[in-house]
């Protein structure tokens, strides 16, 4: 595995690991990357969209165990 450095966000890590090989070129890997940044978004978006983001009493979850 390689880490790839990238942008630093609040919400992103700094580096992407990744299994491609050591030929494959920066911008293969800047397409995959933000295919994936943008599968997740969208994944997000329609979860909260749907309200999929509660929990069966209808408050938000906020993924800690109370």
């Amino acid at each position: 595995m390689a880490p790839l450095s990238g942008p630093r966000t609040r919400r992103t890590p700094g580096y992407w690991l990744s299994t491609l090989p050591g030929t494959t070129r920066i911008t293969e890997i800047v397409r995959l990357v933000k295919i994936s940044w943008r599968t997740g978004h969208d994944y997000r978006e329609l979860k909260y969209g749907l309200g999929l983001d509660e929990d069966p009493d209808g408050f938000p979850c906020s993924g800690r165990a109370a």
